[in-house]
């Protein structure tokens, strides 16, 4: 009966569609608690889980040939939102990040992150394995990311656009790329950091380092943030101080307690075993989610499998070390578990797109 429930979704590889469940549950019990109760916007964040099911099971019903066939218009669509934000995106805190449609308001750059897995997986799939010797076959990729990157930096979202760069170079390491032209990536790359540095970073976002190299130079300013993320992480203790019970994140000390700093107010609450548990359960899918991927035959599915998993795995373990203060704040939110109505609906809805990739991975004639 399990079994058929299954098929009926459409669904290989159920496990992880429990386990995200799992997240689900468990996010929407640490919104309830901070919110007290099922209001507000614990109840949008049950909303978008629940919306987000259901566009999943609905994308794992279609095809991996659907993708191929429209990834570059995919592409297309969201880069055009990405310049309408820049005329006329709605601004907040700062920023100026989203489209406000009819009351509806939503951030393209978050969609961009599959926008480009899509791009690439398809570009790379017409080619031979022979052309990656070649450095010309490398523009359109550059370019493919490059411009979303720029336009991300100057709404400015340092985190989101940092996330197309690394989800980008998976992809292309998944294709195969050359060992010469990693070393040539990874010198491009300090360069561009060092450029990145002197010329663009705002003063907001180099004192995030500062404050990273030493909390305790200002704890009532820069610092601010990651001091009472490990304050509130540390007074969990093993068990924690129980449901509703934490005290930085019910007090509003901790900033972002419902967005990047989610994480920190759950393990304040449940203490050490419960973020154990959370975590074995974030990196259960990533594990599963690669090992999955490997069965995948065609390439494009491939890829786009390592793509959408390599997605999950760096905000996972971006954000995870942001909060314990092993690198910087960077602003990149916990998948499926933060909230958030684009990054859940998007991170989902990639999650439905990894299912569909699953369909044919042992058909070695699968054409596209």
């Amino acid at each position: 009966m399990r079994r058929l429930f299954y098929d009926q979704l459409h669904i290989i590889h159920p496990r992880i569609l429990l386990l995200l469940f799992l997240l689900l549950v468990t996010s929407n019990i640490i919104m309830i608690s901070i919110f007290g109760g099922l209001t507000g916007l614990a109840m949008r964040h049950f909303v978008h889980s629940l919306v987000g099911l259901i566009i999943l099971i609905g994308l794992a019903n279609t095809s991996p040939r659907f993708w191929f066939k429209h990834a570059f218009t995919i592409y297309g669509v969201i880069f055009f939102m990405l310049i309408l934000v820049e005329l006329f995106g709605a601004i907040g805190l700062g920023a100026q990040r989203w489209l406000d449609i009819g009351g509806f308001r939503f951030q393209p750059s978050e969609m961009m992150k599959i926008g480009i897995v899509l791009a690439l997986a398809r570009y790379f799939q017409a080619l031979n394995p022979k052309d990656y010797y070649s450095l010309r076959i490398y523009i359109i990729p550059i370019l493919l990311v490059a411009v979303p990157f720029v336009l991300v930096m100057v709404q400015p979202d340092l985190g989101t656009a940092m996330l197309l760069l690394l989800v980008a170079v998976l992809v292309i390491f998944a294709a195969g790329l050359p060992n010469k032209f990693i070393y040539i990536g990874v010198g491009t790359g300090l360069a561009s950091a060092v450029y990145l540095w002197l010329r663009v970073l705002r003063d907001y976002q180099k004192n995030r380092v500062f404050a990273f190299l030493d909390p305790t130079s200002d704890p009532a300013g820069s610092g601010y943030h990651i001091n009472q993320s490990i304050i509130a992480i540390g007074s969990g203790g093993f068990f924690g101080k129980g449901f509703g019970g934490g005290s930085q994140a019910q007090l509003d000390f901790l900033p972002e307690k419902h967005t990047d700093f989610i994480f920190t107010a759950f393990a304040e609450q449940f203490g050490f075993l419960g973020s154990i548990i959370v975590l074995g359960i974030e990196f259960s899918i990533v594990y599963l989610g690669f090992s999955y991927s490997r069965e995948i035959v065609p390439n494009f599915a491939k890829l786009l499998g390592f793509g959408v998993i390599g997605l999950y795995a760096v905000q996972v373990s971006i954000n995870s070390a942001m909060v314990l203060g092993l690198i910087p704040v960077v602003g990149v939110p916990l998948p499926i578990f933060s909230y958030g109505g684009t990054s859940m609906l998007t991170n989902l809805a990639a999650f439905g797109i990894f299912f569909a990739a699953m369909k044919g991975r042992h058909e070695t004639s699968l054409k596209y």
